[in-house]
């Protein structure tokens, strides 16, 4: 956005009655996040035609994109903070104008609804300024309170934002925050095969991408094993010094005629073509896996370090995902690591016969992994391939089938109760299975669901005093303090609970999000709001402690019947 005058691309929409209901959707964040967004907004379209969309992004992430925004949003508006950040060259009049004429801009759009997918205090204010007469995500209002108001975005505050434990695309839950629900797959035209393979060595910081060594041996393997291949290697130009690394490597020196070197020579929009004629493309978490999605072009992605790849896994059929079985994978971005244990836990072979099987035969299969590399090997990874349910929402599962961890486990079981919750679906999905560790803590933690749930029934009971002292002929406040006080002995509790926990946490987060914007303008109302949130949380832990005590009560059986077998074994 200009300070004088915002960038934007077309006429107003018409001001009738008969007019296109329109949906500002904000997205503040890296191009990625834009991709992610304009995928959502793209299946928004489709099972809406007829809607007007309006995109507010940052220019320097979304600009670069328009040729192909503009296929799917009406209109884009571009925010240059550096205009609204007043410095030695801006005075504080004129970024004030320049807000001015952006919320005057959009006025004239006639917006219905304003949905924000990036959740920052920036954002949120941002959200607060664009008139509309819904809004959802983050955003403040009149009394300067920040409020989170729909399901969906509460969920992102409290789980996405929170932890690891998030069972969802990015993409399936900004779909459900702008109201989509299941569409039939998209049919794709079946690509005609180039033997092209595009390759993205990098990610946004060092955590996120292996080594140049590693790179270098796959890069090796893939060009000597099968020779009618290319590989086209893209990044910016900042990347395309560190590129040097890898081919610079003296195994690579006869193959250089097949390695195409495109980093620092390309547009975004060169990404889409080149992308759009390869076969397969390999990478790291990056916004170029979610390029090769938007071209229907299958993925391998090697994550590490930060990256949550039910999260960020290109959206689609049939892509793939490799990452490490270290214990403190995914991290946070501000934990120190001096020693990238997760970088070394994937081994390069591993990545090397997962793509030379999938440019062989179009898919990776357990059988094929544990024919061309030891358990060693495969003991420090998991392989994940993604499909899409019968609901239409994208889901991970694991090739190699290896027990499953404590995260593992209740990943696959908050995504059930979250479904069920949030859009009522019920999910077929497989028992786990645990090892002995796992078998452990999931004894652990039945103890601490039956502590939460005796906690909400409290929530519950001290919700409905207040209501009934209320009621009463003569109100005592000082009846109506104590029980208002138990509540908050009950929250304290809860983080107790949580410390001991862990993995609790996304049930009392998001019940903590959901208390902080209880609807309602005096106690009754407050109270009534309590009491329906403590009977919502109940009835979550009363269903994941139902699939805890079954996968329990599965390992148990399938334990006996294998100790049987054993015996009898022994006695022939």
């Amino acid at each position: 956005m200009n300070a004088n005058k915002p960038d934007l691309k077309s006429s107003p929409g018409p001001e009738t009655n008969s007019a296109p209901k329109t949906i500002c959707i904000v997205q503040m964040t890296r191009i990625g996040d834009v991709l992610q967004t304009l995928q959502a907004a793209q299946m928004l379209k489709l099972q809406h035609p007829g809607v007007r969309l309006i995109l507010v992004a940052r220019q320097q992430f979304a600009e670069p994109l328009e040729f192909i925004l503009d296929k799917t949003f009406d209109r884009c508006f571009y925010i240059n903070l550096k205009t609204l950040m007043p410095d030695k060259n801006t005075s504080i009049e004129t970024a004030q104008q320049a807000v001015k004429n952006f919320t005057g801009s959009l006025k004239l759009e006639h917006i219905q609804v304003t949905v924000n997918l990036s959740f920052s205090k920036s954002s949120a204010y941002l959200t607060s300024l664009i008139p509309s007469t819904h809004k959802l995500g983050l955003y403040y209002d009149n009394l300067n309170n920040l409020k989170i108001t729909d399901k969906w975005s509460q969920f992102i505050y409290s789980n996405v934002m929170g932890g690891p434990l998030n069972p969802f695309s990015l993409i399936d839950i900004y779909k459900c925050m702008l109201g989509v629900s299941d569409i039939p797959e998209i049919n794709q035209q079946q690509k005609k095969k180039t033997n092209t393979i595009v390759i993205h060595p990098f990610a946004s910081i060092a955590k996120k991408c292996w080594k140049a060594n590693k790179w270098s041996e796959v890069l090796y393997q893939l060009l000597k094993n099968l020779n009618k291949i290319t590989i086209t290697i893209v990044g910016t130009k900042k990347e395309g010094e560190d590129i040097v690394k890898i081919l610079n490597s003296p195994l690579l020196s006869r193959y250089s005629e097949r390695i195409n070197n495109l980093c620092g020579k390309t547009s975004i929009k060169d990404l889409f073509s080149i992308m759009d004629s390869a076969d397969l493309f390999v990478g790291h978490d990056s916004m170029v896996g979610h390029i090769a999605s938007l071209t229907n072009t299958k993925s391998i992605t090697i994550s590490l370090g930060t990256v949550r790849p039910h999260e960020t896994t290109p959206y689609g059929r049939d892509n793939f995902n490799i990452t490490p079985t270290t214990k403190c994978f995914p991290c946070f971005p501000d934990d120190n690591c001096d020693y990238h244990q997760c970088h070394s836990d994937i081994p390069y072979q591993v990545v090397y016969t997962a793509v030379r099987q999938f440019i062989l035969e179009g898919t990776i299969t357990k059988s094929y992994l544990e024919e061309n590399n030891s358990c060693f090997l495969l003991n420090s990874v998991n392989v994940f391939a993604s499909k899409l349910t019968s609901s239409g929402h994208f889901q991970l599962h694991e090739i190699l089938e290896h027990n499953k961890t404590t995260n593992g486990i209740f990943i696959l079981f908050y995504r059930i109760c979250w479904q069920y919750l949030f859009n009522s679906i019920e999910e077929p999905q497989s028992f786990p299975a645990l090892s002995n560790n796992t078998h452990q803590q999931m004894l652990h933690y039945i103890n601490g669901l039956q502590y939460l749930f005796e906690l909400c029934n409290f929530g519950q009971k001290y919700s409905r005093y207040i209501l009934e002292e209320v009621s009463s002929k003569i109100p005592r406040l000082e009846k109506i303090k104590e029980y208002s006080n138990k509540i908050d002995e009950i929250d304290e509790l809860q983080k107790l609970i949580k410390h001991t926990y862990p993995h609790l946490s996304p049930i009392i987060d998001y019940l903590t999000v959901q208390k902080g914007n209880l609807n309602g303008i005096n106690i009754i109302e407050l109270a009534e709001g309590s009491f329906t949130l403590y009977n919502e949380a109940s009835n979550l832990i009363s269903i994941i402690h139902e699939l805890l005590e079954k996968t329990v009560a599965e390992h148990k059986i399938k334990n006996k019947i294998s100790s049987i077998n054993n015996e009898f074994n022994s006695n022939r």
